[in-house]
């Protein structure tokens, strides 16, 4: 493939992102006058914790940024709450070799929003993630702001220690509260520093089961199946003579494929991990001349492919609109091929014709290809096109080389 493609896509990409990633859904946010304002607000193909929003009183209406300093809180509808506090903010590593000792790096005291995981009588549980790392905090009768629920490593001499903190809290809160069992007092103990395992705890404390959103309209999550034609060609390569002549005309058939996609952000859908079963026939034939012996001696070779293969592919929508889409997604496929039997044929000067198996040049039955794929997505219905350079089939004892190199165009449904 030519340098000016990757070159071409980067473009593609520059020109669209700064317009073609926004997507809103339902949602309010409360001033600090107390003003409460519905409309909508933008989604973020990001896990970081926002420090602005961008809100439209309607789909077409003007956007407004307000900052971190302008809103007490948000929530977005179905999906996620947001409340705004000032509070310290801990630096401490979360790789090893960065750890020294029991010194840690000093709090930095910020203004946040902070996602709430979950509200109740007892407890309410919030995270906060950045660049560095996640943070749970969690308020309760005895606290008047967030109070971090607190997980590290130290260093003492050589060896380094777990400092689960937070269970400590815990513990003291469903003590306060008077729900401790020791049921919940064993689950606390055997708490591990994850949003599941928190939510639970606090969950129990609270009395009720933990929310479960569930996201309507998945963008980009979900089963497809597709099909479509299928362009391949071989190249030989060598100073064999059979190789240095040998021409192949391209095979035309088919492909077909069942997979499955699914989202980082599936409210987004703009970057979104997928896999896939794909089957492909081919039939190849190449011909060449060998002048080593006669002026007149001609090669026939041929043989017929079929493919499945398990594909894993990253796909990134340039531009990502709910009911258009453009995207660009490389991937890695697994191939495992069977072959009818090989051919040769030969033809001499004087007419005389060979016919005959050749099972010392059969292709690889195991190959890996690298396909790229550009397209549109338009409502459910998905139209791209993938090349996939040449992959080398032959066995490497083999006197030449030769490999395989496909164009794939086709129709994909989503569910």
């Amino acid at each position: 493939m030519h340098t000016r493609h990757p070159l071409i896509i980067i473009l593609c990409f520059l020109c669209c992102q700064a317009v073609a990633q926004e997507r809103f859904a339902k949602g309010f946010l409360v001033t600090n006058e107390g003003d409460t304002l519905r409309g909508l607000i933008e989604l973020r193909e990001t896990d970081y914790n926002p420090s602005e929003i961008t809100f439209k009183s309607s789909q077409d209406s003007q956007a407004t940024v307000y900052t971190v300093s302008e809103v007490r809180s948000f929530s977005v509808v179905g999906i996620s709450a947001w409340e705004r506090y000032t509070l310290p903010i801990n630096m401490d590593p979360i790789h090893l070799k960065e750890v020294e000792g029991y010194s840690a790096p000093p709090a930095v005291r910020k203004t946040v929003f902070l996602k709430i995981l979950q509200k109740g009588k007892n407890a309410v549980l919030f995270s906060y993630r950045d660049e560095l790392k996640i943070r749970f905090y969690v308020v309760h009768s005895e606290s008047r702001e967030p109070q971090e629920l607190v997980y590290k490593f130290i260093r003492v001499g050589g060896k380094f220690a777990e400092i689960y903190a937070f269970r400590d809290l815990l513990t003291f809160i469903a003590e306060r509260s008077g729900v401790m069992t020791e049921d919940l007092r064993s689950q606390i103990k055997r708490a591990r520093y994850s949003e599941p395992q928190l939510l639970a705890v606090v969950s129990r404390m609270n009395g009720v089961e933990p929310e479960k959103i569930r996201i309507q309209n998945k963008v980009g999550t979900g089963f497809r199946v597709g099909a479509g034609v299928n362009i391949s060609r071989l190249h030989y390569y060598g100073k064999e003579e059979f190789a240095v002549n040998a021409r192949s005309s391209p095979s035309s058939a088919y492909w077909f494929s069942v997979g499955y996609d699914l989202a980082a952000h599936p409210m987004i859908g703009a970057l979104v991990f997928r896999t896939d079963v794909a089957f492909t026939y081919a039939e190849f034939a190449t011909v060449s001349h060998d002048y080593r012996y006669t002026s007149d001696l001609d090669f026939a070779y041929s043989f017929k492919q079929r493919t499945g293969s398990l594909g894993f592919y990253v796909l990134y929508n340039i531009y990502n609109r709910q009911t258009f889409k453009f995207f660009v997604s490389p991937g890695l496929r697994l191939n495992v091929s069977v072959y009818d039997y090989t051919y040769e044929m030969r033809r001499t000067s004087v007419g005389t014709v060979e016919i005959f198996s050749n099972n010392d040049a059969e292709p690889k039955r195991n190959w890996v290809s690298v396909p790229l794929k550009i397209g549109i997505v338009v409502q459910k219905f998905e139209l791209g096109v993938a090349y996939s350079p040449t992959s080398v089939l032959n066995n490497g004892d083999f006197i030449y080389k030769y490999g395989i190199n496909s164009i794939q165009g086709g129709a994909i449904y989503h569910f």
